[in-house]
């Protein structure tokens, strides 16, 4: 800023305020630039804000001349003023937190499933969300429980601020629990609303999720008699062998629906090799190589007819519709 006037004298103060700003004048001090006093130019450095309008109105003007001291205030108006205002340094950008969905998959393994959960027979896994990190770069995770009580840990979003500003970071709405839906290999999503605050100002907000998979099974507690689930049982061919079995869902009650088939393998033993017929005995209510249900148990008559060869073992499968295959060996005697 600089005022041009005549005072004659070597000290000059300019008078300013901020219009419709009270009590907010002050003074500047200004001194000699160029010219003589009667008639220069005087320059000076005010501490003002920058971008802040002021109205210089006035100068107060008081001086020394040789020895004598003159401390008369002259109050003159401001006649010319040439603005030399110091460039204000370009307002700072805040950029917000920037948020990244990860879209993860979370393998659960196998669980056993509940009679009436998800689309009939599901299993419910708890989740829940947390941060970890510090500073302005965090990860947002989901753990999941899983039955056997080993927990999964994904990472859903990453937060980072591109000025380096601290970030909070926050969740709601997270989906808990996810309910896999079986019998067999089921998926489900699960989400949760972030969002990221850096206290200057600057938000960002995100939905990010991913998919946890799991295998929804029966509780196959092996098979019954007259089978034995630790060694081949001996039957003579032509006979019909009672394969049975229960199922059990998450509490223990019975499974009593569901497609489960079976089928017959040769194991080892006298030749010719090679897999036999799979035929019913003619029981009612077998059909072809499905298993049936009588309660308790879910069975199939098989026939050893001609095709088992003697002194053989044959590899009785059943496969569940969980996509699970239980084994059981049998030998063919006279």
């Amino acid at each position: 800023m600089r005022v041009q006037c005549n005072p004659g004298h070597d000290l000059v103060k300019a008078h300013y305020d901020i219009p419709g700003v009270a009590d907010s004048s002050g003074f500047c001090e200004l001194s000699l630039e160029s010219g003589s006093y009667t008639d220069g130019r005087w320059t000076g450095t005010c501490d003002l804000d920058c971008g802040t309008t002021y109205r210089f109105f006035q100068v107060h003007v008081s001086a020394t001349y040789g020895e004598q001291n003159y401390r008369q205030n002259h109050v003159r108006p401001i006649t010319d003023v040439f603005a030399t205002t110091a460039d204000c340094p370009p307002p700072t950008t805040n950029h917000p937190p920037v948020i990244t969905c990860l879209d993860p998959t979370a393998e659960l393994g196998s669980a056993i499933g509940c009679l009436g959960v998800g689309t009939g027979f599901g299993r419910d896994f708890a989740v829940s969300y947390s941060a970890i990190g510090e500073g302005n770069s965090w990860t947002v995770q989901a753990t999941f429980t899983t039955p056997s009580g080993n927990p999964v840990t994904v990472d859903v979003a990453t937060v980072v601020d591109p000025d380096g500003d601290t970030v909070a970071v926050t969740w709601a709405n997270g989906t808990n629990p996810v309910t896999i839906s079986g019998p067999g290999a089921g998926s489900a999503g699960f989400a949760l609303d972030i969002h990221a605050d850096d206290g200057n100002g600057g938000t960002a907000d995100a939905t990010c999720g991913g998919t946890a998979n799991a295998q929804i099974i029966y509780n196959f507690v092996g098979f019954g008699s007259p089978l034995s689930n630790v060694e081949s049982t001996k039957v003579r061919r032509g006979s019909a062998v009672p394969v049975k079995f229960q199922l059990f869902d998450c509490v223990g009650a019975a499974v009593t629906t569901g497609t489960h088939t079976i089928a017959v393998h040769y194991h080892s033993g006298a030749a010719p090799s090679g897999d036999p017929t799979v035929n019913d005995a003619g029981a009612r209510g077998d059909n072809g190589v499905l298993f049936r249900y009588s309660a308790p148990n879910w069975i199939f008559n098989l026939k050893t007819n001609s095709s088992y060869a003697l002194e053989a073992t044959y590899r009785i499968v059943a496969t569940l519709d969980d996509h699970t295959t239980h084994e059981v060996y049998i030998s063919i005697k006279r």
